[in-house]
């Protein structure tokens, strides 16, 4: 029997891994790519965040709907962040060392023109500028307004 490391539930907090049996959806997907971590999204419609790994390297992360056995986010981003899961709001970094830009899965767009160093669940933003300086701020992760000094 597999075993595979499963962290959850993803909410606004810190949560723990946990090490159970594979989830049978797992037999669903590409049998060409190696799974990493899968991290059960938190009140979602059974959906996982999945890794997938090379040589035991993170290479991209998608979102899996184990219901309907399909991705509802393709593993083509390096990191994806759930800020809010009632809308549906993610941080996707694209690149290992990328910027994260909001995005709305709901409507599958990029919310706001801004991508940034990092992005919390509460709006708080840290951009570096063209000077290499730190700035941080509030957004509203829902529209992308930003709320400067």
């Amino acid at each position: 029997m597999d075993l595979f490391e499963i962290e959850e539930p993803i909410t606004d907090t810190a949560f723990e891994p946990v090490f159970q049996p594979a989830p049978a959806f797992l037999n669903e997907l590409n049998k060409e790519q190696k799974k990493g971590k899968i991290k059960y999204i938190y009140q979602s419609e059974n959906q996982y965040i999945i890794q997938i790994v090379k040589d035991d390297r993170k290479l991209k992360e998608g979102v899996w709907n184990a219901d309907s056995k399909s991705w509802i986010l393709a593993p083509k981003n390096y990191t994806i962040e759930i800020l809010n899961t009632e809308h549906q709001i993610y941080a996707l970094q694209k690149e290992k060392e990328g910027k994260y830009i909001l995005f709305n899965n709901k409507t599958k767009q990029k919310i706001g023109s801004k991508s940034y160093d990092s992005i919390d669940s509460n709006g708080w933003v840290r951009y570096t500028n063209e000077n290499k300086q730190q700035i941080y701020y509030y957004i509203d992760i829902l529209t992308g307004k930003e709320y400067k000094d």
